[in-house]
């Protein structure tokens, strides 16, 4: 049961060939199984074209090596999974290896966790479960860009670290990036596991600390990741990544997002045909326009402060001065503006003689309308004083009281004095009316000889 069929097939001299060339991983991983393919080629042109992550990349965004061994002592427990067992340990560095790799924009379906012990499987599905997690026996034939191999043991051989197949299979699945979290010393024990950690020594990708490298500044010190979990440093240099208008360079601290790198917000400053540099927003958002203030002369031969792009034949010239109206009064004004209605104040006489005020404008009409000025004058007839408007001088009437004899019963009697020459017909004087009957009543002047006698 130890033996594969393909191995049976082989040993019973069924006719077989080996592989020569690979077009999966790239030479930095390919190196670990080439000890168990001599002749194994990698197709140079192949692995060019392959660009599973957009971009050519020569590591694994936010690690400094796209290969390496996670090395650490921290022992494993058993599982709820049969006789299986799992490191949580473990669990938690795979988890930090993940966490850089999604903020720097590698995405879930890029990566695969391998562990050749079901119980760890489950505890990583559990922590994982938008990433596949997979033994590494479900998972042979299959590959991915990012495959982290988780080995759990630390304590106690097993068969699965015995058998050089499933170090093959387990070797081989990544396209670009390999990273094993395991036990060296233990690993060690059999002689495949301690060639393929030489050539981790070898190549100085071995250690109890993972390194780490910000993508776009290499140069930056992030700190490692290590087996105390301290919390993920990124890196905090400003961007300087060129903006998609190819102008200009990011101005933001380093991230990870393409998407901040489009509609540039920044100051144009590119030179423009009138000499001045554009001040206004990145080309990408705005068309190009000098916004820059300059001096011009004006057809009026004035000079005023303008926009450079705009033609001084179409300026308005806001410069305030004298003019000249017909009426010959001198206004203050713009000077694009023509001359309109004269608000000084003058004065005319009235064809009455009086002095009126007005805006010159309007003075003509002022002039022709009704003179509200008060007057006075003797009355012709009673000689009083008398006042009135000065419009009303043909119409006014004098209203003081004076005294007029009446034509028929020569009672005096008090009128006002523009009703004299028409006196009243009906006298109020009470006078004496002797009636036919010889007595006499007490009545108004009017009516005598119209009351009945009303004694008994």
């Amino acid at each position: 049961m130890s033996m594969s069929m393909f191995e049976r097939l082989i040993s019973n001299g069924v006719a077989s060939s080996s592989l020569t060339t690979q077009r999966r991983m790239r030479k930095s991983i390919s190196m670990l199984v080439r000890p168990l393919y001599e002749k194994l080629l990698d197709d140079p042109i192949k692995l060019k074209l392959s660009t599973s992550y957009g971009i050519k990349y020569q590591y694994t965004p936010g690690f400094k090596d796209t290969l390496y061994f996670w090395n650490h002592k921290f022992e494993e427990k058993p599982s709820n999974v049969g006789l299986s067992v799992c490191n949580q340990h473990e669990c938690n560095m795979v988890k930090a290896i993940i966490k850089v790799l999604r903020y720097e924009g590698i995405e879930n379906s890029q990566i695969t966790i391998l562990s050749p012990y079901k119980g760890q499987v489950r505890e990583l599905r559990k922590q994982e479960k938008e990433i596949n997690v997979q033994t590494v026996d479900q998972y042979q034939g299959d590959e991915n860009d990012v495959i982290i191999l988780s080995m759990v043991r630390t304590c106690k051989e097993t068969p699965f670290i015995k058998k050089v197949n499933r170090m093959c299979v387990a070797l081989s699945r990544a396209r670009r990036a390999f990273y094993i979290v395991g036990n060296s010393s233990l690993l060690e024990k059999t002689d495949h596991w301690r060639q393929t950690i030489d050539m981790f020594r070898k190549n100085k990708r071995i250690g109890d600390q993972l390194p780490r490298q910000c993508p776009r500044h290499p140069d930056s010190e992030l700190e490692p990741l290590n087996d105390e979990m301290k919390p993920i440093t990124w890196c905090t240099k400003d961007c300087g990544s060129k903006m998609d208008c190819k102008l200009h360079k990011c101005l933001l601290k380093c991230h990870t997002d393409p998407k901040k790198h489009s509609n540039c917000q920044q100051k144009c400053d590119q030179m423009l045909d009138c000499g001045h540099k554009c001040a206004k927003k990145c080309k990408s958002i705005e068309k190009c326009e000098c916004q820059t203030i300059v001096e011009k002369k004006l057809p009026c031969t004035h000079t005023a402060a303008m926009l450079c792009t705009i033609d001084p034949k179409k300026f308005q010239c806001q410069l305030e001065v004298p003019k000249v109206l017909e009426c010959k009064h001198t206004q203050i004004m713009r000077c694009y503006e023509s001359p309109k209605t004269c608000k000084e104040i003058s004065y005319g006489e009235r064809d009455c003689g009086h002095v009126v005020t007005a805006e010159c404008h309007n003075l003509d009409n002022k002039k022709r309308g009704l003179c509200n000025e008060e007057v006075s004058e003797l009355c012709g007839n009673c000689k009083n004083q008398i006042k009135f408007v000065c419009s009303n001088r043909n119409i006014h009437k004098c209203l003081h009281q004076v005294r007029v004899k009446l034509s028929q019963c020569k009672h005096s009697v008090l009128v006002e004095c523009h009703s004299q020459n028409n006196p009243i017909s009906q006298c109020k004087e009470i006078v004496d009316d002797e009636l036919p009957c010889r007595h006499t009543n007490k009545v108004p002047c009017w009516t005598k000889g119209n009351y009945p006698c009303t004694l008994r």
